[in-house]
């Protein structure tokens, strides 16, 4: 259950990077969408490590 929940956030997180990879590359995007980005992966960052704790 864990670990699928696991392999889900970290296809999450490379297709978040991917997309903001992606977008960085376009000039006519708003600097906000950046952080934006890095606040959605900050929190799942959050959530993953709350359910490796809630694990042990």
């Amino acid at each position: 259950m864990f670990k699928n929940s696991n392999e889900i956030f970290e296809n999450q997180l490379k297709k978040i990077k991917n997309f903001s990879k992606h977008c960085s590359q376009q000039p006519t995007l708003n600097i906000d969408f950046d952080k934006k980005v890095s606040d959605s992966y900050n929190r799942i960052n959050k959530i993953r490590g709350s359910i490796q704790n809630t694990k042990r």
